[in-house]
C-alpha cells in the first residue's frame, strides 16, 4: 500500500510497508510493490509468515527482523527477491526464481528450492535442493552450506566466500575460497586463477580442472582433468589417491596414492606414497625421509633417508642423497644412482651408478647387475655382476661377484666370509687386513694360497675363504695385494 502527500515545496512519496506480524500469516493475493518486514519468533507467537499466491509478484525488499519469518513463495513466477536481514526461511517454487541476500549479520537464512539463483552480498545461507547456482557477491562474510544430491550439482561463483557441502555435489568457480565437505560429496573446482580453495573434506571425491587448491583431510579421491597444483595435509591413517598425469603435489603428512605419469610431487619426512601406473612418463619426486612404492612407476628421487619400495617393472632414478642413504627394498627393478648413496636389498635389480656409493643386500642367490665406473659398491651377502673400471668393491659376508672391466679395487675386512670373484684380472687389486696377512710374502708363505682345479683360493679359516675364478695362483703378484 502506497500513497501521497502534497507539501508546499512538491510531491512526497511515503510508502508504507507490509508488515507481516510475529504469529500472522499472510496470504498476498495482489501485487506488491511496498517493502515487507517480516517479523521473527517471539515468546508467545511463531515467526511470521508470508506467502505469495498463485501469479503474485512483489518488487519491492523483503527485511526479517529476528529469526523465524517465513517468505513462502507459490505464484509459480520465477521472480527475483532481494532479503535484507538473517534467519529467515525462503521457498522459492519456480525454477529461475532468484534471491539476493545480503547483511544477515551471522544469522543464516535457510533457501528452499532447485535450479534457482541465490546471490550472497554479505549474507549467509543454508541453501537446500539441487542444480542451484550461488554467487558470492560484494560484502565480507559471504557463507553458504548446500544441501543436495550427488544427481544434480549446484554451482557456486565467486571468490573469499566459506561454503559447506553438507549432502550432494557442487562446482566451484573461483580462487581464494574456504570449502568443507562432508564424506560422499563431490566437488569440482575451476578457475582458481592462482589463488588456491582450501577444501576441509575427508572421504571426499574431488575433481581438479587446472587450479590451485589446498585440501586437508584423509581418504579423499582426488581427479584431475588438467594439469593442476594440490596441497594434501592432514591425512592420518586414510590415504588418499590422486589420479591424473602433469599434477604438481606437495604431501605434507598426507599419505597419497599417485596414478598416473609425469607428476611432480613434494614431501615432507614420515609421508607414505604410491607411484602407480606411469606409463612411458616418471614422476619427480623432492622429498627427505618419506617413505615411496613405486608399483609399475617411473620415479626420480631427489633427495635423501628416503624408503623406497619396487614392486612389478619399477624404475628409480637417485640423487642428491648428501650422505644421507636412501635404502631400496625389492626385486627386478631397474635403479640409477647419480651422485648418491643408497643401500639396496633384494635380488634380480638392474643397477647403474654414477658418482655413487651403493651398498647390496640379501639378494639369496638372484644376481644384481651393476654399472658403472669410479663407484663405490658394498657386497652384503650379496650376489651381482659389475661392468665398469676403476670402482672400489667392500665385501661382507658370503658375497659372490662376477666382474667385467678393469682397475677395480677390491676391499675385506678381518673376516672373508665364503666370497668369491670371478673376472679378476692384472690390473685389479685385493686390499685385506694387515691383522690376517701382514704383507704379500706373509701370504704367500702361510700356505693359505692353494690351487683348487681352476680357481685360486685363499683360505684365512674354515669360515673365511675367498676364490677367485678361473685365477691360477702363479699368475698372481704382489703389486695386486694392499695390506692395511
Amino acid at each position: 500500500m502506497s500513497y501521497q502527500q502534497q507539501s508546499s515545496t512538491g510531491a512526497i512519496l511515503i510508502v508504507t510497508p507490509l508488515n507481516v506480524l510475529a504469529g500472522a500469516v499472510v496470504t498476498a493475493t495482489g501485487a506488491i510493490t511496498s517493502p515487507v518486514l517480516i517479523y521473527g519468533t517471539t515468546d508467545d507467537d511463531a515467526g511470521g509468515v508470508l506467502i505469495l499466491d498463485y501469479g503474485v509478484t512483489i518488487s519491492g525488499p523483503i527485511a526479517f527482523f529476528g529469526g523465524g519469518g517465513v517468505f513462502h513463495d507459490q505464484s509459480g513466477v520465477a521472480g527475483a527477491y532481494q532479503f535484507y536481514g538473517g534467519g529467515g526461511v525462503i521457498s522459492l517454487s519456480a525454477a529461475g526464481a532468484s534471491a539476493t541476500i545480503a547483511n544477515t549479520g551471522g544469522h543464516w537464512d535457510s533457501v528452499y528450492g532447485s535450479a534457482i539463483n541465490v546471490t550472497l552480498v554479505g549474507g549467509e545461507a543454508n541453501v537446500y535442493g539441487g542444480s542451484n547456482i550461488v554467487n558470492f557477491g560484494q560484502g565480507a562474510d559471504n557463507a553458504v552450506s548446500l544441501y543436495g544430491d550427488a544427481a544434480h550439482w549446484n554451482t557456486v561463483y565467486g571468490a573469499g566466500g566459506v561454503a559447506t557441502v553438507a549432502s550432494g555435489s557442487a562446482s566451484f568457480v573461483g580462487g581464494g575460497d574456504t570449502i568443507g565437505a562432508a564424506a560422499g560429496s563431490w566437488l569440482s573446482l575451476y578457475d582458481t586463477a592462482g589463488v588456491a580453495d582450501v577444501v576441509n573434506a575427508s572421504s571426499a571425491f574431488i575433481i581438479l580442472n587446472g587450479v590451485e587448491a589446498d585440501i586437508n583431510g584423509g581418504g579423499d579421491s582426488i581427479l584431475l582433468t588438467a594439469p593442476s597444483t594440490v596441497t594434501l595435509s592432514g591425512g592420518d591413517a586414510l590415504w588418499n589417491g590422486v589420479i591424473g598425469n602433469d599434477a604438481t603435489v606437495h604431501l605434507d603428512g598426507a599419505n597419497t596414492i599417485v596414478i598416473g605419469g609425469d607428476e611432480t610431487i613434494s614431501a615432507t619426512a614420515g609421508t607414505w606414497m604410491t607411484l602407480y601406473q606411469t606409463g612411458s612418463q616418471t614422476d619427480s619426486v623432492s622429498a627427505n625421509g618419506a617413505h615411496v612404492i613405486a608399483e609399475d612407476a617411473n620415479a626420480s628421487i631427489a633427495g635423501g633417508g628416503n624408503e623406497i619400495f619396487t614392486i612389478g617393472a619399477a624404475s628409480v632414478g637417485l640423487s642428491g642423497t648428501a650422505g644421507n642413504w636412501d635404502t631400496v627394498r625389492g626385486s627386478g627393478a631397474a635403479i640409477a644412482a647419480s651422485g648418491a648413496q643408497v643401500s639396496i636389498f633384494g635380488g634380480d635389480d638392474a643397477i647403474t651408478a654414477s658418482s655413487s656409493a651403493v651398498s647390496v643386500y640379501g639378494t639369496a642367490g638372484q644376481v644384481d647387475m651393476i654399472s658403472g665406473a669410479n663407484d663405490t659398491l658394498a657386497l652384503v651377502g650379496a650376489q651381482a655382476q659389475l661392468l665398469g673400471a676403476y670402482d672400489s668393491v667392500f665385501f661382507s659376508g658370503d658375497s659372490a661377484l662376477t666382474v667385467t672391466g678393469a682397475d677395480d679395487a677390491f676391499y675385506f675386512g678381518a673376516a672373508l666370509g665364503q666370497s668369491s670373484i670371478a673376472g679378476f684380472n692384472g690390473g685389479d687389486a685385493l686390499h685385506f687386513s694387515a691383522a690376517d696377512w701382514a704383507s704379500y710374502n706373509a701370504l704367500t708363505s702361510s700356505g693359505d694360497v692353494t690351487q683348487a682345479g681352476a680357481d685360486t683360493v685363499i683360505h684365512l679359516d674354515a669360515s673365511d675363504t675367498l676364490t677367485l675364478t678361473n685365477v691360477q695362483a702363479s699368475s698372481l703378484k704382489a703389486s695386486q695385494f694392499v695390506f692395511s
